[in-house]
Order: C-alpha cells, then sequence, then structure tokens
C-alpha cells in the first residue's frame, strides 16, 4: 500500500509537471513545487534504505503518511486551480510588467536596488557580529551552532532580517543589461561561498536559494525555448545533487582544506544514502508526526498559526499569549532533541499541518496554502511592487516549502514587505534630480505667446 499511494503521488505531480513545461515563462514557480513535491514526497518514501530513520516508526506509520501525502496532493492541486489565473491572461499582465521594467527610468532604480541591496546585506552581517560580541576570525574558527543562538534580542533579530536582502540581487540583476547578469552570476558564487563557509557555517538553504532565485528570475526574463528548458533542468539538477553533497561537506568543512573539499563533493560516497537525508528526506519528518501525534504528545490546536497573529511580541515576556516554537516542539518531541540547544526541526509541510490540525481533519487547511502560493507566485509577474517584494524572496521559498516552516514564512515575507518598500522609497528619493538649467535659449511654441502675460494675439493657421 505504501508503493501505491508513493506511484500515485509520482504520477500525478509527473502529470503537472509535463503540462507546465511548455508555460515555464509564467509557472516556473508551480513547476518546481510540484515537481519537487514529487520527488521528496513520491520517489524518496520508496527509495530509503532499511537504515533510514522513517524505519524507526514502523511500516504502518510510513503507509499512513504516505496515503495522507497523497490526500494532502490533492487539496494543494485543488488551491492551484481555485486560484490560478488563466494564462492568456497572466501572460498579458506579465508582459506589460517588463515593458515597464524595461523603462529607462525602472533600470536606474532598479541598478540603485541592487547595490544598496548588498550594502544592507554586508551591514545586517556587522550587526549580527556585533549584537552576538565576535568577530570575523570567531566565525572562521567557530563550530556551526557555536554562535547561532547568542543574543537574541531585537537587534539580532533585525540583523537576521536585514541579511534577507542577499536574495534582491540575484533576482534583480537578470532584469539589467549583460554586465549586469555576469555580475550577478559571480555574486551568486561569492555570496553562497560566503555563507556556507563563514556566516551560517554549513547552511545549504541560502546558497540553493540563491540559485532558486536565479531561475526564477531567468523564467520571468526570458522566452521558454528548448534550449533555455534544459539549461534550467540542468541548473535545477545541480542544485539537488549539491544540497546532497554539501551535507556531507559540512560535516568536515572546519578541518579539510579547499582540495579536500572539491574531493568530498565530488566523491561517490556523499551521496550514498540520499534519500534518507533531507531535503529528499523530508517525508520522515511526517512519518514522525503521523507516529506520535497525538500518541505521544496532543495536537497543536493551529500553535503555528496562532503565533503568526502574535508575532511582533517578544516569546519570553508574553508566554501566554505566544506559543512556542512549534520546530522546536517537534525536535523534542519526536527526535528526542536535548531542549537546552532549542535547535528546530522542520516537520515538512503536510507534517506542520497534520501537528496543527488534528490529523486528518486538517487537509482543507492544505486547500488555502496552494491557493495562498499560487497568488505569491502569480502576484509577482503582474505588479512592480509584488515584484520587487515577492521575486527576490521565492527562491527563498521554493527552498523552505517542504520543510514545513510556515511561520518562519510569515516572517521573512511580512518583515521584508517593510523592509524592501522603504528601500523602494529611498531609492525613489534618490532618482529624483533636480532639473537642469539649460544656457540655451528658450525655444518658443510657435503658436504661442512668449510668456503668459503676451497680449499678442496668436497667429491664425493656415
Amino acid at each position: 500500500m505504501l508503493t501505491v499511494a508513493c506511484t500515485c503521488i509520482v504520477l500525478i505531480c509527473g502529470v503537472i509537471v509535463w503540462k507546465l513545461v511548455y508555460h515555464l515563462d509564467c509557472c516556473f514557480g508551480e513547476f518546481a513545487f510540484f515537481g519537487s513535491f514529487g520527488l521528496i514526497f513520491g520517489i524518496a518514501p520508496i527509495m530509503q534504505s532499511a537504515d533510514s530513520y522513517a524505519n524507526e516508526f514502523g511500516l504502518g506509520a510510513r503507509t499512513e503518511a504516505a496515503w495522507y501525502s497523497l490526500a494532502g496532493l490533492m487539496m494543494l492541486v485543488a488551491g492551484f486551480a481555485l486560484a490560478k489565473r488563466p494564462l492568456a491572461q497572466l501572460a498579458q499582465k506579465k508582459r506589460a510588467l517588463l515593458e515597464q521594467v524595461c523603462d529607462p527610468r525602472t533600470q536606474r532604480l532598479l541598478v540603485k536596488l541592487f547595490w544598496l541591496s548588498i550594502g544592507i546585506t554586508l551591514f545586517g552581517q556587522l550587526l549580527m557580529m556585533y549584537t552576538k560580541g565576535i568577530s570575523l576570525m570567531d566565525l572562521l574558527h567557530s563550530s556551526r551552532f557555536a554562535h547561532r543562538f547568542n543574543n537574541q534580542g531585537v537587534l539580532s533579530v533585525l540583523s537576521i532580517h536585514l541579511t534577507s536582502f542577499v536574495y534582491a540581487p540575484a533576482f534583480i540583476g537578470v532584469f539589467l543589461n549583460r554586465r549586469y547578469q555576469l555580475l550577478t552570476f559571480a555574486y551568486v558564487l561569492l555570496a553562497g561561498a560566503a555563507f556556507f563557509f563563514v556566516f551560517a557555517k554549513g547552511t545549504r538553504s541560502i546558497p540553493l536559494a540563491l540559485i532558486a532565485t536565479v531561475l526564477v528570475a531567468a523564467s520571468i526574463r526570458f522566452k521558454v525555448s528548448p534550449k533555455r528548458v534544459g539549461y534550467t533542468a540542468l541548473t535545477g539538477f545541480v542544485a539537488i545533487v549539491l544540497s546532497i553533497g554539501l551535507f556531507e561537506l559540512r560535516q568536515h568543512q572546519d578541518s579539510v582544506s579547499a582540495i579536500e573539499g572539491v574531493n568530498i563533493l565530488l566523491s561517490a560516497s556523499a551521496y550514498s544514502g540520499m534519500w534518507d537525508r533531507d531535503p529528499l528526506g523530508y517525508s520522515s519528518n511526517l512519518v514522525g508526526a503521523v507516529a506520535t501525534f497525538p500518541e505521544l504528545h496532543p495536537y497543536l490546536n493551529a500553535a503555528t498559526y496562532r503565533r503568526m497573529l502574535v508575532f511582533f511580541l517578544q516569546e519570553s515576556r508574553f508566554p501566554d499569549l505566544k506559543p512556542p516554537d512549534s520546530n522546536i516542539l517537534f525536535g523534542l518531541v519526536v527526535h528526542g532533541r536535548p531542549e537546552e540547544l532549542q535547535v528546530t526541526v522542520p516537520p515538512s509541510i503536510l507534517g506542520d499541518v497534520y501537528i496543527n490540525f488534528w490529523g486528518w481533519f486538517g487537509l482543507p487547511v492544505l486547500c488555502l496554502h496552494g491557493m495562498l502560493y499560487c497568488w505569491l507566485l502569480q502576484r509577482m509577474q503582474t505588479s512592480l511592487l509584488a515584484f520587487l517584494w515577492i521575486g527576490p524572496l521565492t527562491g527563498r521559498f521554493l527552498v523552505l516549502i517542504h520543510r514545513g516552516e510556515p511561520y518562519e514564512m510569515f516572517c521573512l515575507f511580512i518583515m521584508f514587505f517593510f523592509a524592501m518598500g522603504a528601500t523602494y522609497g529611498f531609492c525613489r528619493l534618490l532618482g529624483r534630480e533636480a532639473p537642469r538649467r539649460s544656457t540655451a535659449p528658450a525655444r518658443r511654441h510657435p503658436y504661442r505667446p512668449a510668456n503668459r502675460f503676451a497680449t499678442a494675439k496668436k497667429p491664425i493657421l493656415q
């Protein structure tokens, strides 16, 4: 029965992806969403080895999780179908947006946003080091979690949200001229390496999100062609391979040289058991949710979503109003993580709904998820403000969505909305140049007096 449910998931996702191949210029986000869903919740549960974490919960929990995944997929498909615009209407609005983006004034604005976003990202990292009381050398020589949970104050949280601007140049640069496009390619490589090896110490989601951001921007900027579809597929395959190889590299990144690190990435052992590890192994967390809730721990009664309503409150000061982090609780209950570590373990997109909304009764919530995701992915192609707000975060969204972190994504979008709005307004002010005074004599309209007080009659038109 496990194989039957997973095969149905693969077939449904395969049909959706096949239909979207011809419309990647408008539907790349949807293509990536359902393609990755089929990999994680369809193929991976079948391919997992006998030593995988999911097997600790037994075949019964794995089978129920597979059927829940199939039902959840149907709800997500229904949500996308309810919110989707007709392709002809979406394509028309997208053409109007691209014409606005190509306007010289908008191009100058995007150039300012490109460089200012890099500056804000650097400032965010400096602010993070200041609030934690560490230096660059401390980051270089420390372990992965050495400073992650130091000083979780207001400035520390602000620095995290300011570093969200790291994705803006990767998105905006694709819509500028060829020189900036080449610069964007170099930026993605440098920024991805800096965050993986220094600032975020082994976190793969940021470099992978940068790659996904470029793919999303390219799907909007360029027309679909067999050549570009091939390039997109190749880049996506490389991103998935990197997500697996970097998992092994981060285990040794503090003790190996650059050449040894490349050898680890190219070794076959780095990819053995890849279906058991994240991101392909996120379905194991759904199995843990099915096996654990409500037998060992009661359902959370929408705690994740109640937490969104009071996201601006500090949890330690308002413990009765703001529920605790659901991902930390999930790690404690399902994985037995030590409470003092405060490490988040995402339960997967399906597992999050399962533990928050009473198991199978929460399936309609996934329909609302699908409607929201479809609106976000289409809205950024029809409005300049949504283009600048949602577009840079779409790659991050596609990387995080299957992990099951709705609260984190909610805060990410809300805070970036205000931050990008302020940055956009600042760049607009910079673009307002004072009119230049010309030394040439003023040209007078042939049928208009030299000044508005002149009394001469207008000449009669011949």
